[in-house]
Protein backbone atom coordinates (compact mmCIF):
# COMPACT_ATOMS: atom_id res chain seq x y z
CA UNK A 1 0.00 0.00 0.00
CA UNK A 2 2.81 2.38 0.81
CA UNK A 3 4.38 1.73 -2.63
CA UNK A 4 0.97 2.30 -4.30
CA UNK A 5 0.58 5.65 -2.49
CA UNK A 6 4.09 6.78 -3.50
CA UNK A 7 3.57 5.77 -7.13
CA UNK A 8 0.16 7.46 -7.22
CA UNK A 9 1.57 10.67 -5.73
CA UNK A 10 4.51 10.73 -8.15
CA UNK A 11 2.18 10.10 -11.05
CA UNK A 12 0.00 13.08 -10.07
CA UNK A 13 3.07 15.39 -9.67
CA UNK A 14 4.46 14.74 -13.14
CA UNK A 15 1.08 15.19 -14.75
CA UNK A 16 0.19 11.66 -15.73
CA UNK A 17 0.88 9.71 -18.87
CA UNK A 18 1.11 12.65 -21.35
CA UNK A 19 3.92 14.18 -19.34
CA UNK A 20 5.88 10.93 -19.41
CA UNK A 21 5.54 10.84 -23.19
CA UNK A 22 6.89 14.40 -23.46
CA UNK A 23 9.88 13.66 -21.24
CA UNK A 24 10.83 10.52 -23.15
CA UNK A 25 10.37 12.28 -26.50
CA UNK A 26 12.59 15.14 -25.36
CA UNK A 27 15.35 12.77 -24.42
CA UNK A 28 15.19 11.00 -27.78
CA UNK A 29 15.21 14.28 -29.74
CA UNK A 30 18.13 15.62 -27.68
CA UNK A 31 20.13 12.47 -28.30
CA UNK A 32 19.55 12.63 -32.06
CA UNK A 33 20.43 16.32 -32.26
CA UNK A 34 23.58 15.77 -30.24
CA UNK A 35 24.64 12.91 -32.46
CA UNK A 36 24.01 15.00 -35.57
CA UNK A 37 26.01 17.92 -34.14
CA UNK A 38 28.98 15.68 -33.27
CA UNK A 39 28.93 14.26 -36.78
CA UNK A 40 29.18 17.78 -38.19
CA UNK A 41 32.30 18.43 -36.11
CA UNK A 42 34.12 15.38 -37.43
CA UNK A 43 36.68 16.07 -40.21
CA UNK A 44 35.42 15.29 -43.71
CA UNK A 45 36.70 12.09 -45.29
CA UNK A 46 39.72 12.37 -47.57
CA UNK A 47 39.09 12.24 -51.30
CA UNK A 48 42.11 10.92 -53.14
CA UNK A 49 44.22 11.96 -50.13
CA UNK A 50 42.96 15.54 -50.60
CA UNK A 51 40.60 17.61 -48.45
CA UNK A 52 39.21 20.92 -49.69
CA UNK A 53 38.30 23.92 -47.56
CA UNK A 54 34.98 24.98 -49.14
CA UNK A 55 35.27 28.53 -47.83
CA UNK A 56 38.76 29.35 -49.10
CA UNK A 57 39.11 26.77 -51.86
CA UNK A 58 42.61 25.88 -50.67
CA UNK A 59 43.70 22.26 -50.82
CA UNK A 60 44.38 20.59 -47.50
CA UNK A 61 46.39 17.40 -47.30
CA UNK A 62 47.06 14.78 -44.67
CA UNK A 63 45.99 16.18 -41.30
CA UNK A 64 44.03 18.94 -43.07
CA UNK A 65 46.26 21.94 -42.26
CA UNK A 66 47.12 24.82 -44.57
CA UNK A 67 50.72 26.04 -44.90
CA UNK A 68 49.91 29.03 -42.69
CA UNK A 69 48.50 26.73 -40.01
CA UNK A 70 51.67 24.65 -40.20
CA UNK A 71 53.71 27.84 -39.99
CA UNK A 72 51.90 28.70 -36.76
CA UNK A 73 52.84 25.33 -35.29
CA UNK A 74 56.47 25.72 -36.38
CA UNK A 75 56.58 29.12 -34.69
CA UNK A 76 55.29 27.58 -31.48
CA UNK A 77 58.08 24.99 -31.54
CA UNK A 78 60.52 27.84 -32.11
CA UNK A 79 59.19 29.65 -29.05
CA UNK A 80 59.76 26.50 -26.98
CA UNK A 81 63.29 26.32 -28.37
CA UNK A 82 63.91 29.95 -27.44
CA UNK A 83 63.06 29.15 -23.83
CA UNK A 84 65.76 26.48 -23.85
CA UNK A 85 68.21 28.88 -25.47
CA UNK A 86 67.53 31.46 -22.78
CA UNK A 87 68.57 28.94 -20.16
CA UNK A 88 71.78 28.27 -22.08
CA UNK A 89 72.69 31.77 -23.30
CA UNK A 90 70.67 34.20 -21.18
CA UNK A 91 70.65 37.76 -22.50
CA UNK A 92 72.75 36.71 -25.51
CA UNK A 93 69.88 34.62 -26.93
CA UNK A 94 68.72 37.55 -29.05
CA UNK A 95 71.97 37.49 -31.00
CA UNK A 96 71.39 33.86 -31.94
CA UNK A 97 67.75 34.10 -33.02
CA UNK A 98 67.92 37.42 -34.84
CA UNK A 99 67.36 36.85 -38.56
CA UNK A 100 69.67 39.64 -39.67
CA UNK A 101 72.42 38.29 -37.45
CA UNK A 102 71.97 34.79 -38.89
CA UNK A 103 72.43 36.28 -42.36
CA UNK A 104 75.72 37.72 -41.16
CA UNK A 105 76.82 34.47 -39.51
CA UNK A 106 76.00 32.42 -42.64
CA UNK A 107 77.04 34.58 -45.62
CA UNK A 108 75.38 33.50 -48.85
CA UNK A 109 74.01 35.07 -51.98
CA UNK A 110 70.28 35.33 -52.61
CA UNK A 111 70.68 32.47 -55.11
CA UNK A 112 72.22 30.14 -52.55
CA UNK A 113 69.64 31.08 -49.94
CA UNK A 114 66.88 30.33 -52.42
CA UNK A 115 68.40 26.91 -53.13
CA UNK A 116 68.38 26.09 -49.43
CA UNK A 117 64.79 27.25 -49.17
CA UNK A 118 63.88 25.40 -52.37
CA UNK A 119 65.24 22.11 -51.04
CA UNK A 120 62.94 22.38 -48.03
CA UNK A 121 60.06 23.37 -50.31
CA UNK A 122 60.64 20.21 -52.33
CA UNK A 123 60.21 18.16 -49.15
CA UNK A 124 57.02 20.02 -48.26
CA UNK A 125 55.56 19.44 -51.72
CA UNK A 126 56.51 15.77 -51.55
CA UNK A 127 54.60 15.45 -48.28
CA UNK A 128 51.62 17.32 -49.69
CA UNK A 129 51.42 15.08 -52.75
CA UNK A 130 51.89 11.83 -50.79
CA UNK A 131 50.78 12.40 -47.17
CA UNK A 132 51.40 8.80 -46.11
CA UNK A 133 54.91 8.69 -47.52
CA UNK A 134 57.81 9.04 -45.08
CA UNK A 135 59.73 12.18 -46.00
CA UNK A 136 63.14 12.88 -44.49
CA UNK A 137 65.52 15.82 -44.53
CA UNK A 138 69.06 14.52 -44.08
CA UNK A 139 72.10 16.42 -42.84
CA UNK A 140 75.47 14.67 -43.09
CA UNK A 141 78.55 15.89 -41.24
CA UNK A 142 81.76 15.10 -43.12
CA UNK A 143 85.03 15.88 -41.41
CA UNK A 144 87.92 14.89 -39.20
CA UNK A 145 88.33 14.13 -35.51
CA UNK A 146 87.26 17.61 -34.39
CA UNK A 147 84.10 17.51 -36.51
CA UNK A 148 83.14 14.20 -34.95
CA UNK A 149 83.13 15.70 -31.46
CA UNK A 150 85.85 13.45 -30.08
CA UNK A 151 86.85 14.53 -26.61
CA UNK A 152 83.18 15.01 -25.76
CA UNK A 153 80.23 12.70 -25.28
CA UNK A 154 78.32 11.75 -28.40
CA UNK A 155 75.29 13.85 -27.48
CA UNK A 156 77.52 16.93 -27.21
CA UNK A 157 78.68 16.93 -30.86
CA UNK A 158 77.21 19.71 -32.96
CA UNK A 159 75.56 17.13 -35.21
CA UNK A 160 73.55 15.76 -32.29
CA UNK A 161 72.76 19.27 -31.01
CA UNK A 162 71.55 20.25 -34.49
CA UNK A 163 69.17 17.29 -34.65
CA UNK A 164 67.69 18.09 -31.24
CA UNK A 165 67.33 21.74 -32.21
CA UNK A 166 65.23 21.28 -35.37
CA UNK A 167 63.48 17.91 -34.95
CA UNK A 168 60.25 19.32 -33.47
CA UNK A 169 59.93 22.05 -36.11
CA UNK A 170 60.36 19.64 -39.03
CA UNK A 171 58.15 17.02 -37.38
CA UNK A 172 55.38 19.63 -37.20
CA UNK A 173 55.20 19.66 -41.02
CA UNK A 174 55.47 15.88 -41.34
CA UNK A 175 59.19 15.69 -42.15
CA UNK A 176 61.68 13.55 -40.23
CA UNK A 177 64.96 15.41 -39.70
CA UNK A 178 67.98 13.11 -39.62
CA UNK A 179 71.51 14.27 -38.77
CA UNK A 180 74.32 11.77 -39.45
CA UNK A 181 77.80 12.14 -38.03
CA UNK A 182 80.15 10.67 -40.66
CA UNK A 183 83.36 12.30 -39.45
CA UNK A 184 86.42 10.01 -39.54
CA UNK A 185 89.41 10.19 -37.24
CA UNK A 186 92.52 11.57 -39.03
CA UNK A 187 90.61 11.75 -42.34
CA UNK A 188 91.51 14.34 -44.96
CA UNK A 189 89.31 15.76 -47.68
CA UNK A 190 90.69 13.52 -50.37
CA UNK A 191 91.03 11.43 -52.28
CA UNK A 192 89.11 8.62 -50.51
CA UNK A 193 86.55 10.90 -48.86
CA UNK A 194 85.90 12.60 -52.18
CA UNK A 195 85.73 9.55 -54.44
CA UNK A 196 83.71 7.26 -52.15
CA UNK A 197 80.93 9.61 -51.05
CA UNK A 198 78.04 7.21 -51.62
CA UNK A 199 79.70 4.57 -49.47
CA UNK A 200 80.80 6.87 -46.65
CA UNK A 201 78.04 9.47 -46.51
CA UNK A 202 75.09 7.57 -47.99
CA UNK A 203 72.88 7.91 -51.04
CA UNK A 204 70.35 10.36 -49.55
CA UNK A 205 71.83 13.75 -48.56
CA UNK A 206 70.16 17.16 -48.42
CA UNK A 207 72.93 19.12 -46.68
CA UNK A 208 76.55 18.01 -46.66
CA UNK A 209 78.93 19.87 -44.36
CA UNK A 210 82.69 20.14 -44.85
CA UNK A 211 84.73 20.22 -41.61
CA UNK A 212 88.26 19.07 -42.49
CA UNK A 213 90.11 22.26 -41.58
CA UNK A 214 92.05 20.48 -38.81
CA UNK A 215 93.40 17.66 -41.00
CA UNK A 216 93.71 19.64 -44.24
CA UNK A 217 95.35 22.65 -42.64
CA UNK A 218 96.63 24.99 -45.35
CA UNK A 219 96.30 22.41 -48.15
CA UNK A 220 93.65 23.84 -50.47
CA UNK A 221 93.52 21.68 -53.60
CA UNK A 222 91.81 18.73 -51.87
CA UNK A 223 88.71 20.77 -51.17
CA UNK A 224 88.25 21.37 -54.90
CA UNK A 225 88.00 17.66 -55.65
CA UNK A 226 85.76 16.98 -52.62
CA UNK A 227 83.31 19.80 -53.39
CA UNK A 228 83.10 18.95 -57.07
CA UNK A 229 82.26 15.37 -56.21
CA UNK A 230 79.67 16.59 -53.71
CA UNK A 231 77.84 18.69 -56.31
CA UNK A 232 77.50 15.74 -58.69
CA UNK A 233 76.24 13.40 -55.97
CA UNK A 234 72.93 11.80 -57.08
CA UNK A 235 70.91 13.86 -54.58
CA UNK A 236 72.82 17.11 -55.33
CA UNK A 237 73.23 18.16 -51.68
CA UNK A 238 73.58 21.71 -50.45
CA UNK A 239 77.02 22.51 -49.06
CA UNK A 240 77.94 23.91 -45.65
CA UNK A 241 81.60 24.81 -45.16
CA UNK A 242 83.06 25.14 -41.66
CA UNK A 243 86.21 27.09 -42.29
CA UNK A 244 87.86 30.41 -41.57
CA UNK A 245 86.96 33.43 -43.66
CA UNK A 246 90.64 33.82 -44.56
CA UNK A 247 90.74 30.52 -46.45
CA UNK A 248 91.04 30.66 -50.26
CA UNK A 249 90.03 27.05 -50.88
CA UNK A 250 86.41 27.99 -51.74
CA UNK A 251 87.18 30.83 -54.12
CA UNK A 252 85.97 29.03 -57.27
CA UNK A 253 82.89 27.66 -55.58
CA UNK A 254 81.70 30.95 -54.15
CA UNK A 255 82.00 32.34 -57.67
CA UNK A 256 79.04 30.13 -58.65
CA UNK A 257 77.45 29.81 -55.22
CA UNK A 258 74.00 30.89 -56.38
CA UNK A 259 73.93 27.84 -58.66
CA UNK A 260 75.14 25.21 -56.20
CA UNK A 261 73.78 26.43 -52.86
CA UNK A 262 76.78 27.00 -50.62
CA UNK A 263 77.38 28.85 -47.36
CA UNK A 264 79.98 28.84 -44.61
CA UNK A 265 80.41 29.35 -40.88
CA UNK A 266 83.44 30.88 -39.22
CA UNK A 267 82.62 30.13 -35.58
CA UNK A 268 85.78 31.82 -34.31
CA UNK A 269 84.85 35.13 -35.90
CA UNK A 270 81.30 34.96 -34.50
CA UNK A 271 82.53 34.22 -30.97
CA UNK A 272 85.14 36.96 -30.98
CA UNK A 273 82.70 39.58 -32.27
CA UNK A 274 79.45 38.73 -30.46
CA UNK A 275 80.09 36.49 -27.44
CA UNK A 276 81.40 37.60 -23.99
CA UNK A 277 85.10 37.31 -23.15
CA UNK A 278 85.58 35.61 -19.78
CA UNK A 279 89.05 37.11 -19.23
CA UNK A 280 87.60 40.60 -19.46
CA UNK A 281 84.89 40.06 -16.86
CA UNK A 282 85.09 40.35 -13.08
CA UNK A 283 82.75 37.42 -12.47
CA UNK A 284 82.71 35.12 -15.54
CA UNK A 285 81.14 32.39 -13.40
CA UNK A 286 77.92 34.42 -13.54
CA UNK A 287 77.64 33.90 -17.29
CA UNK A 288 75.13 31.33 -18.60
CA UNK A 289 76.57 27.76 -18.66
CA UNK A 290 77.10 27.62 -22.43
CA UNK A 291 79.09 30.87 -22.40
CA UNK A 292 81.28 30.44 -19.34
CA UNK A 293 84.90 30.32 -20.52
CA UNK A 294 83.92 29.98 -24.16
CA UNK A 295 86.12 32.94 -25.11
CA UNK A 296 89.37 34.01 -23.46
CA UNK A 297 91.45 36.96 -24.65
CA UNK A 298 89.61 37.00 -27.97
CA UNK A 299 90.25 33.30 -28.72
CA UNK A 300 87.65 30.52 -28.75
CA UNK A 301 88.22 28.08 -25.86
CA UNK A 302 91.69 29.53 -25.32
CA UNK A 303 93.05 28.51 -28.75
CA UNK A 304 93.92 30.42 -31.89
CA UNK A 305 94.81 29.44 -35.44
CA UNK A 306 98.52 29.32 -36.25
CA UNK A 307 100.94 27.95 -38.87
CA UNK A 308 102.37 25.14 -36.71
CA UNK A 309 101.58 21.93 -38.61
CA UNK A 310 102.80 19.77 -35.71
CA UNK A 311 100.02 21.30 -33.58
CA UNK A 312 97.38 20.88 -36.31
CA UNK A 313 97.45 24.66 -36.77
CA UNK A 314 95.87 25.13 -33.33
CA UNK A 315 98.02 27.02 -30.80
CA UNK A 316 97.35 27.93 -27.18
CA UNK A 317 96.63 31.54 -26.35
CA UNK A 318 98.83 32.85 -23.55
CA UNK A 319 95.84 34.16 -21.59
CA UNK A 320 93.46 31.35 -22.46
CA UNK A 321 94.39 28.80 -19.83
CA UNK A 322 91.15 29.12 -17.86
CA UNK A 323 89.13 28.43 -21.01
CA UNK A 324 91.23 25.38 -21.88
CA UNK A 325 90.77 24.00 -18.37
CA UNK A 326 86.99 24.24 -18.61
CA UNK A 327 86.22 23.47 -22.25
CA UNK A 328 85.40 19.77 -21.71
CA UNK A 329 83.69 20.18 -18.31
CA UNK A 330 79.90 20.41 -18.38
CA UNK A 331 79.14 19.21 -14.85
CA UNK A 332 76.71 16.51 -15.98
CA UNK A 333 78.99 13.47 -15.74
CA UNK A 334 81.90 12.48 -13.56
CA UNK A 335 83.93 10.32 -15.92
CA UNK A 336 86.08 11.97 -18.56
CA UNK A 337 85.72 11.35 -22.28
CA UNK A 338 88.62 10.18 -24.41
CA UNK A 339 90.57 12.20 -27.00
CA UNK A 340 90.50 15.45 -25.03
CA UNK A 341 93.25 17.50 -26.65
CA UNK A 342 94.06 21.10 -27.49
CA UNK A 343 92.98 20.70 -31.12
CA UNK A 344 89.57 19.15 -30.36
CA UNK A 345 86.65 21.47 -29.63
CA UNK A 346 84.83 21.42 -26.30
CA UNK A 347 81.11 21.02 -25.72
CA UNK A 348 80.37 24.76 -25.62
CA UNK A 349 81.71 25.33 -29.14
CA UNK A 350 79.82 22.28 -30.39
CA UNK A 351 76.65 23.49 -28.67
CA UNK A 352 76.90 26.91 -30.31
CA UNK A 353 77.51 25.47 -33.79
CA UNK A 354 74.58 23.06 -33.51
CA UNK A 355 72.23 25.77 -32.29
CA UNK A 356 73.22 28.17 -35.07
CA UNK A 357 72.81 25.50 -37.76
CA UNK A 358 69.39 24.62 -36.37
CA UNK A 359 68.16 28.21 -36.16
CA UNK A 360 69.20 28.78 -39.77
CA UNK A 361 67.25 25.73 -40.98
CA UNK A 362 64.15 26.69 -38.96
CA UNK A 363 64.23 30.15 -40.51
CA UNK A 364 64.48 28.62 -43.99
CA UNK A 365 61.62 26.23 -43.15
CA UNK A 366 59.39 29.19 -42.27
CA UNK A 367 60.31 30.92 -45.53
CA UNK A 368 59.48 27.74 -47.48
CA UNK A 369 56.03 27.49 -45.84
CA UNK A 370 55.23 31.06 -46.88
CA UNK A 371 56.29 30.19 -50.43
CA UNK A 372 54.08 27.09 -50.39
CA UNK A 373 51.14 29.13 -49.15
CA UNK A 374 51.53 31.52 -52.08
CA UNK A 375 51.67 28.61 -54.52
CA UNK A 376 48.48 27.08 -53.13
CA UNK A 377 46.58 30.34 -53.32
CA UNK A 378 47.56 30.72 -56.97
CA UNK A 379 46.07 27.34 -57.91
CA UNK A 380 43.01 27.48 -55.62
CA UNK A 381 40.64 28.43 -58.48
CA UNK A 382 41.41 25.21 -60.40
CA UNK A 383 39.39 21.98 -60.03
CA UNK A 384 40.65 19.53 -57.44
CA UNK A 385 42.26 17.14 -59.94
CA UNK A 386 44.03 20.02 -61.70
CA UNK A 387 45.51 21.27 -58.42
CA UNK A 388 47.17 17.93 -57.80
CA UNK A 389 48.60 18.03 -61.32
CA UNK A 390 49.92 21.59 -60.91
CA UNK A 391 51.63 20.79 -57.62
CA UNK A 392 53.28 17.76 -59.20
CA UNK A 393 54.56 19.93 -62.05
CA UNK A 394 55.88 22.46 -59.53
CA UNK A 395 57.78 19.75 -57.66
CA UNK A 396 59.29 18.37 -60.87
CA UNK A 397 60.25 21.89 -61.96
CA UNK A 398 62.12 22.53 -58.71
CA UNK A 399 63.87 19.18 -59.01
CA UNK A 400 64.96 19.81 -62.60
CA UNK A 401 66.36 23.27 -61.81
CA UNK A 402 69.28 21.59 -60.04
CA UNK A 403 70.24 19.31 -62.92
CA UNK A 404 72.47 21.84 -64.71
CA UNK A 405 74.71 22.06 -61.65
CA UNK A 406 76.43 18.87 -62.79
CA UNK A 407 77.55 20.53 -66.03
CA UNK A 408 78.87 23.63 -64.25
CA UNK A 409 80.94 21.65 -61.79
CA UNK A 410 82.33 19.33 -64.44
CA UNK A 411 83.50 22.41 -66.35
CA UNK A 412 85.36 23.55 -63.23
CA UNK A 413 87.36 20.34 -63.35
Amino acid sequence: KIQERISSSLWRRIGGFPTVILVVSGLVIGFLMGYDQSAKNDPPPQLDKIMVDKNSGIIRYGPGRTPLELLGIVRKTRQTLIQTLQEEYGDYTGLLINGANLDKVFPMSSGSKFRYQRRILQKLLMKQLEPRKKVTFTWVTAGDVRAGGLGNYREHSYTSVLERTVSDAFRAVGIDFVAKNRAVYSATTGPAMALCMDTIYGSDIDVLSWDFSLSDGDIEYRAGLWSTRATIHPTRPLLMMLDTTESNRWKNFFAVEGKIGITSLDIGQFVSQDMPDSTRMTHPEQLPPALQYLQCNGSTEGHRNCVEKSLHHICNDEKGEVCRENKFLDGSKCEMAQYQSDWNSGWKEHRLKGRLFGLLLIQLLQDALLELDSAMIEISHHPMEKRHELLTEQYNKLDNQDMFVRVIMLLLL
